[in-house]
């Protein structure tokens, strides 16, 4: 059967591939040595090298040198190109006899064969290298395409009438094999550990941050359901809609097993610690991203195959063209940086925007274009994808040739001394541009090259079909420089590029994670990089997709392979880090967290006395943002807290700045009545006109995780109330310039002194604070004070109750221990705290109106000053006990 089958492959299946590869070859030489383009170019001037007319009128002897010069410009040319082609035919004629002899010599290669055992032993050698080899590249190239070949079993094998065997590759038709002969019952078993033994698989398991050592099955699948599901996974595979024939891989059987037993997945989740389960599509992702390296890597070896051939750079193709001497100091050949790479991956991404340059530059005019996007989102990307396809002569006839190069503006500004000399050299690059014929100019920040000054000089050029710019710019430059000068604007096509999608992101990552990891010598798991890409979603915010998950899993894979020393990079180690750059508790929570979180009033009631309801609200709050309850779209918390002045409502929120952001100083605080009048909403966002940043826009983007403190809310104009709808409901709001703030990780706390007068009368009647709550609402409503709209955007609308007597000793006792722990740092004494001096304390510090809070500076007056003094006269001793008598603090007023 194999004789046969290998007769088959030898006069049938591989002369077809031998005269492929003759074809690739034929067409690569001809490609390489340029010879199409050298005819079509055979009489054009040497690297355009023309001298024109200059001089007004007629001059006999300039006529006759500019003739000469241009007529030796097109002799040298033409003399270079002869040499070229002439060389470039001898290759392509030897290539056109080598290949056909070389068929005849394959198929007439047995007789020689029999021909060679004539020279003895010698003969009989060369015969068995020759057997050899043939017999190698018979199972390495025929028969791993067809495995089903050597096994019978394999190739009789059906799944609902459809003969499966033929769609298996090589792998998986050994271990389905080996698999057949088992007891019915066993047979999953056994196709299960085959599959843990293939290297596929394998790299499956590891990106899945899994050991293969603790994967076990026990399992009743059966067969046939098995290698069903197996094919419908490696039809509707990634890898199947680039019309590639399907190949069912060991990939696809291991994720079929997945698909029937999703409980198994879920064991190995728990095992492996993740706060995650692995879920099913996990897998499949995972293995189509495997295959999508495999196939790579593969591509790479096959150095006979057009594709690969083609990506070699050819010979004189830029000779039809001028020289560029000027541009090339202040520039970067993108087509000569892509060539060799493979970025085909971009080409998916960025697919639209791509084919949409291409359109827009094969015109005849107006063939320039604008891509628009905010920072991070890919415009460069676009770029390189087109110059790839460029690179690879994968582009439209009119395109073919062409140069991507990028200009270098901070190169090309670098010594200028003055806007002439600026004006001289672009001037001087452009003109290069424009002769060369070859060019497409792109120009990154190009408001950059709008503002410096030589706008003019630009657009005498830009109407120019030799003449091609893709510009690269912002929205925000965009509308403010660019879009009012209509006059510019005529001659570019805008393309906008928006921010990808998570899952484009993803697809990003696991093509570019590779080379990473060889950085770093690391694995990087598929887990890990869903976190990057949630924690990037959640976490930072003024830059989009995918530039924010790109620089994240760069500083992850740098902080494990040198903070942790760890080799496997797990979605811990991201928490881990954006736990230090943030401040905020991410990740797995721990068991002391936990019984932290549960008795979080008793924490937060050792600085605040009284307000039960305030604390358990806000409790609440943090509960559900440390557990991945609250909604992600929204601040962590948001509340208004209503009650008299003094009462504790501004030492709540230092105290839930320093439990949940780690400092008290994480506060963003607005005295908003500092914002009475509608104009002053330019001083909270910013204005367009004036280019002035908005004090709480620009605090929220330099300190993203913090708490924002709106302090008597109450007293603002309406039109800024309004404002906040969007921040309380979206957790975002748009500055003057049209950028997009995240307030996502911060928590808003508004405070306000309506309704505290009735809050201290209902208290003094003894009414329950939860009784007269809707009361104090309505009224607040109607009066005008605050909108329904306003107040049911909070999460929690708290009333703080006035502070009794006894509630301001325990104030007292709090504000003198806070000094005393003061003492103990600095100079390791105490102050002995009494009650008869807290009584004073409160004595003197306490206001009707102020309540608590004029009680600290009792406390820096009266009683630090003091100390003060002792210390700098040398009279307080180490481990000193200080007595303060309350009658030496005066009398209260």
């Amino acid at each position: 059967m194999l004789i046969i089958q290998y007769f088959l492959w030898h006069y049938l299946a591989a002369p077809k591939e031998i005269l492929k590869i003759w074809r690739n070859f034929l067409i690569f030489f001809w490609h390489f040595f340029s010879i199409g383009l050298l005819f079509r170019t055979f009489f054009s001037p040497w690297r355009r090298l023309v001298l024109v007319k200059r001089a007004v009128g007629f001059d006999i002897k300039e006529f006759a040198d500019r003739i000469f010069a241009n007529l030796l410009a097109r002799f040298f040319g033409a003399l270079l190109r002869s040499a070229v082609i002439l060389f470039g035919l001898l290759v392509e004629s030897a290539v056109l006899v080598l290949g056909p002899l070389f068929l005849l010599i394959w198929i007439f290669l047995p007789l020689f064969l029999i021909g060679f055992i004539r020279f003895g032993f010698s003969g009989i050698v060369i015969s068995l290298i020759i057997v050899l080899l043939l017999i190698r590249i018979f199972f390495k190239s025929y028969l791993k395409q067809n495995p089903w070949l050597l096994f019978g079993s394999i190739k009789s094998l059906k799944i609902e009438e459809e003969n499966f065997g033929y769609l298996l590759d090589a792998q998986s038709t050994k271990i389905i094999h080996e698999a057949l002969g088992e007891l019915l019952e066993k047979q999953a078993d056994k196709l299960f550990k085959g599959l843990l033994k293939t290297e596929e698989v394998g790299k499956i398991i590891s990106r899945l941050g899994l050991e293969k050592s603790k994967i076990q099955l026990d399992s009743r699948i059966s067969l046939n359901d098995l290698l069903k599901n197996a094919l419908i996974l490696a039809r509707t595979d990634l890898t199947s809609k680039t019309g590639k024939s399907i190949r069912i891989s060991p990939g696809d059987l291991f994720s079929a097993f997945v698909v029937l037993e999703p409980d198994f997945l879920s064991s190995l989740s728990r095992e492996a610690g993740f706060g995650k389960d692995i879920k099913p599509e996990d897998v499949l992702d995972v293995s189509a991203w495997i295959r999508r390296e495999t196939e790579a890597q593969e591509e790479k070896k096959r150095f006979w195959t057009l594709d690969y051939l083609l990506r070699i750079s050819g010979l004189a193709k830029d000779w039809a063209y001028g020289f560029t001497n000027t541009l090339d100091r202040f520039s970067f050949n993108l087509t000569a940086a892509v060539s060799s790479q493979n970025i085909e991956y971009k080409l998916i991404i960025y697919g639209k925007a791509i084919e949409a340059i291409e359109q827009i530059l094969a015109r005849a005019g107006e063939n320039n274009t604008l891509l628009i996007g905010e920072p991070g989102v890919g415009k460069r990307e676009a770029v390189l994808g087109f110059t790839y396809l460029v690179a690879h002569g994968k582009i439209l006839p009119v395109l073919e040739h062409k140069r991507v190069i990028e200009l270098e503006l901070n190169s090309l500004l670098a010594g200028i001394q003055s806007p002439g000399d600026l004006k001289e050299r672009i001037l001087r690059v452009f003109n290069e541009v424009e002769k060369a014929g070859n060019i497409i100019l792109v120009i990154d920040n190009f408001h950059n090259l709008v503002l410096s000054g030589v706008l003019d000089a630009v657009l005498s050029y830009l109407g120019s079909r030799n003449f091609q710019v893709i510009g690269l710019t912002d929205y925000g430059n965009y509308h403010k420089h660019i879009e009012p000068n209509s006059a510019l604007l005529k001659f570019f096509e805008k393309i906008e590029i928006p921010e990808l999608s998570q899952s484009q992101t993803l697809f990003i990552l696991e093509n570019i994670v590779s080379f990473i990891e060889k950085r770093a010598g690391v694995l990087v798991t598929y887990q890990a990089l869903k976190e990057i890409i949630d924690s990037a979603e959640l976490y930072i915010q003024d830059t989009p997709f995918p530039e924010k998950a790109v620089d994240l899993l760069d500083e992850v894979v740098v902080y494990a392979a040198t903070k942790t020393k760890d080799k496997i990079v797990l979605p811990a180690h991201v928490h881990q880090l954006v736990s230090l750059k943030t401040g905020i508790p991410t990740g797995k929570i721990t068991e002391e967290a936990k019984k932290e979180l549960v008795n979080l009033e008793e924490e937060i009631h050792r600085v605040i006395i009284n307000q039960d309801e305030a604390v358990k609200v806000v409790a609440d709050a943090l509960r559900r943002a440390r557990t991945g309850l609250s909604g992600k779209d929204r601040p962590i918390g948001a509340f208004l807290f209503l009650g008299p002045t003094g009462v504790g409502k501004t030492s709540l929120t230092r105290a839930l700045s320093k439990i949940y952001f780690g400092k008290e100083e994480r506060i963003i605080r607005l005295d908003m009545t500092e914002f009475k009048e509608d104009a002053s909403i330019s001083n909270l966002i910013g204005s367009f006109k004036e280019e002035k940043p908005g004090i709480l826009t620009s605090a929220v983007r330099e300190r993203p995780y913090t708490v924002v403190l709106l302090d008597e809310i109450e007293k603002c104009s309406k039109s800024i109330l309004n404002l906040f709808l969007e921040l309380l409901d979206e957790g975002r709001m748009r500055d003057a310039l049209g950028r997009v703030v995240s307030f996502r990780n911060t928590i808003i706390i508004a405070t306000s002194n309506a309704g505290a007068e009735l809050i201290r009368t209902s208290i003094k009647e003894g009414k329950d604070l939860l009784q007269i709550k809707a009361q104090i609402l309505d009224a607040l409503q109607s009066e005008g004070v605050f909108k329904p709209e306003f107040l049911n955007r909070f999460d929690a609308v708290v009333l703080f109750k006035p502070l009794s007597q006894e509630h301001l000793l325990s104030i007292a006792q709090l504000m003198l221990e806070s000094l005393n722990k003061r003492l103990e740092k600095e100079h390791e004494s105490v102050l002995v705290i009494t009650q008869e001096l807290k009584q004073k304390i409160v004595e003197l510090g306490y206001d009707p109106v102020y309540g608590a809070r004029p009680m600290r500076r009792v406390i820096q007056d009266k009683i630090e000053n003091q100390i003060a003094k002792k210390i700098l006269k040398g009279e307080l001793k180490k481990g000193e006990r200080i007595i303060i008598k309350p009658e030496g603090l005066g009398a209260g007023g």
